[in-house]
């Protein structure tokens, strides 16, 4: 089998998921969000690349790939080398193997000369919302259909779904429902049945509907309860149909539904079992019949989700209790936010995509989790080793107190200002859990001073601090008891992006916002401290999102700060605490590529050598900026969200698709001249 992760390329099983290899490290792009094999001749592949159904977090990809050599090598199609197809959410080929379709944020194009060539198919209707999905009628190479999704600049999807009776070179729009909500359509066609088509509608919480007439017009086959897609159908959204058995589908989100009789009831197949857990994540993305499935002795599929791949052996018996196998033996492809360290140790802890925070003591394969689904930013204390402060979703702080076996707790419920200490209006219940809900990044910085591992700072709308983030938490009395926050500097109006502290001085705090906006502060232990806008009209640096900011070691003046966006120069250094500003990308041959650089580490015993991580792996600098490489030997031509380092000599990368890095670097001093 053959699995493709977005941000973690191609990986390959020969023993049915026992164990998993990945196809190649370096290929040109890793975001892989679809792989077919041509019918006809199974050694021609192709892999579409592009997280378009991500929202603004999605990671670009470069178009269509293609192997003849069943998947050993890939190389991309030069037809494809364009904007048109940087976010290609599907491809599909015809039974008979001669038309090749790519869905994609920009419409749908087709190849009949096995991507030598990939014009835009003709498109009735309105395509400000993308297409998510095309998939030709398995019967019948002349028909096709497919679905949309809404877009990151559509208010709306106002064409739900095409089709097409030409091979996919015309389409035509099926007539919108009055659907408030829509955002994505998945279909599927019955193999058994000729012209059925279902459809699984991100409305109302999971609409089911069918077609008999080949994807013509549909009615309501559920009437969305129960409701499958849990509000999460324009990120998880998978619909499958019985090969022969048209009236068996599975279906669903963030959980998996099964349905004997066409749709008209649902019964839930997967999901959280209270005091058991998952047997098979959460976040569905696809549904794949064995090669030999024929309804009757086997019935095998395999599931694809945001926690990689399992195995159902039968599923018509398959339950949320039994009937599941965990297929992820070696493969590594968990997309990492952040990752922090105790150097004392060794310890390496970091949030992850739809997985939690997760902890290992220096094994590459034994890790423990912690703190629920999406893991954040997260600090690691240096002194009290057992503590790390993990961070869920939108500033959610919380403090991990047991070595990374859990007992995680909130710890932002008792917040303070300048006119007192309260609870966060709005909160949960009495327990003021979810203080920043809506008010931050999704992924909100959280550090700790490096002068002061009592002194945590979060960054939201504001940026808050406490000085006693080790205080015990009373559920019973949350306002009188836990860390005490004080917001040390306002809003702007933008979330705050990334916060830095001075290894000279706990008083110097650096903030970046999401528009670019860069502050500074002397005074940061005051009570309000004095910001000073250091990105001023005169200043050269871009109007980009913040990604990270970095101090000196050696120089309380000298800070580093890097911006997200495909643009050159996301490095700048400043030597007088933001008075002026060079960029340091390089240039030429040796410098940084256009892309977005997400953290800048700097060897404290030389701080001409940088280590950068951007968008397309880690890229690294002797000369303090003026030249770049990047190492061939590692990690892998993937996203690296963050750096930390693990004592002097060795950093750590995390990396989204990847799993987690890490490296020794030489860490000797600059040789005198």
């Amino acid at each position: 089998m053959f699995a493709g992760s977005v941000g973690g390329g191609i990986w390959k099983t020969t023993n049915g998921g026992a164990s998993w290899s990945p196809i190649n490290d370096f290929m040109a792009n890793l975001a892989v969000t679809s792989v077919v094999f041509t019918p006809t001749n199974p050694a021609v592949m192709y892999a579409a690349t592009g997280e378009g159904l991500a929202g603004s977090r999605g990671i670009r990809g470069a178009g269509v790939f293609k192997s003849t050599d069943g998947g050993a090598t890939w190389s991309q199609l030069s037809s494809t080398a364009n904007p048109n197809f940087y976010f290609t959410n599907r491809v599909a080929i015809s039974p008979d193997g001669t038309t090749l379709l790519a869905a994609a944020a920009t419409g749908i194009y087709r190849s009949t000369d096995g991507g030598a060539t990939f014009p835009a198919a003709t498109l009735g209707g309105s395509l400000g919302q993308g297409v998510a999905q095309v998939v030709f009628d398995p019967n019948n190479s002349s028909k096709a259909v497919a679905g949309a999704f809404k877009s990151r600049t559509s208010a709306a999807v106002s064409t739900p779904a095409w089709y097409s009776t030409d091979g996919g070179a015309n389409w035509t729009p099926v007539p919108a429902p009055n659907l408030p909500d829509l955002a994505r359509v998945e279909l599927a066609y019955a193999r058994s049945v000729p012209n059925k088509v279902y459809a699984s509608v991100n409305s109302q919480r999971g609409l089911l509907c069918v077609s008999t007439n080949g994807g013509q017009s549909y009615t309501l086959a559920s009437s969305g309860s129960p409701q499958f897609l849990h509000g999460q159908g324009s990120w998880a959204n998978v619909l499958w149909v019985d090969p022969t058995n048209d009236r068996l589908l599975v279906v669903g989100g963030v959980d998996l539904y099964r349905s004997t009789n066409g749709g008209s009831t649902l019964t839930q197949i997967s999901g959280l079992i209270s005091g058991v857990g998952e047997l098979t994540h959460a976040d569905n993305h696809d549904v794949v019949p064995v090669p030999t499935y024929d309804g009757t002795t086997v019935k095998t599929v395999f599931v694809a989700n945001d926690g990689g791949v399992y195995k159902a052996t039968d599923i018509t018996t398959a339950t949320m209790s039994s009937g599941w196998t965990n297929l992820n033996n070696g493969l590594s492809v968990t997309q990492f936010y952040s990752v922090a360290t105790n150097v004392a140790t060794g310890s390496i802890v970091g949030g992850t995509q739809d997985n939690a925070t997760l902890r290992t003591s220096g094994s590459a394969t034994t890790w423990s989790g912690a703190s629920g689904s999406d893991g954040g930013f997260v600090a690691h204390d240096p002194v009290n080793t057992n503590y790390y402060y993990p961070s869920l979703t939108n500033a959610r702080v919380m403090r991990n107190e047991q070595d990374g076996l859990g007992g995680s707790v909130d710890i932002v419920g008792y917040w303070c200002d300048n006119t007192g200490c309260r609870c966060k209006s709005g909160a949960l219940g009495a327990l003021c859990q979810d203080w920043t809900v809506s008010h931050a990044n999704f992924n909100a910085p959280v550090v700790l001073d490096p002068n002061d591992p009592n002194r945590l700072l979060v960054g939201a709308d504001h940026l808050f601090v406490t000085s006693d983030p080790r205080t015990q938490v009373s559920y019973a009395s949350p306002t009188a008891s836990g860390p005490s926050w004080f917001m040390i500097k306002p809003s702007t109006g933008h979330y705050i992006s990334a916060v830095a502290v001075s290894p000279t001085s706990s008083d110097i705090i650096a903030v970046g916002h999401n528009d670019g906006a860069v502050y500074v502060t002397t005074n940061g232990t005051n009570a309000s401290p004095t910001w000073t806008k250091i990105d001023d009209n005169a200043s050269p640096l871009p109007n980009r999102m913040v990604t990270s900011i970095a101090f000196s070691a050696a120089s309380a003046n000298t800070l580093w700060v890097t911006f997200g966006g495909y643009d050159a120069q996301n490095i700048w250094e400043s030597t007088d605490l933001g008075g002026g500003w060079s960029p340091i990308s390089g240039i030429g041959m040796t410098a940084l590529p256009p892309a977005p650089i997400y953290d800048l580490k700097i060897l404290s015993t030389n701080e001409r050598s940088l280590y950068a991580a951007t968008e397309i792996g880690l890229f690294t600098s002797g000369d303090g900026g003026a030249t770049w490489t990047l190492p061939q030997e590692g990690p892998a031509n993937v996203a690296v969200e963050q750096l930390a380092w693990l004592g002097t000599g060795t950093l750590v990368a995390a990396t989204h698709g990847r799993g987690m890095f890490k490296t020794t670097v030489d860490a000797s001093p600059p040789a005198c001249t």
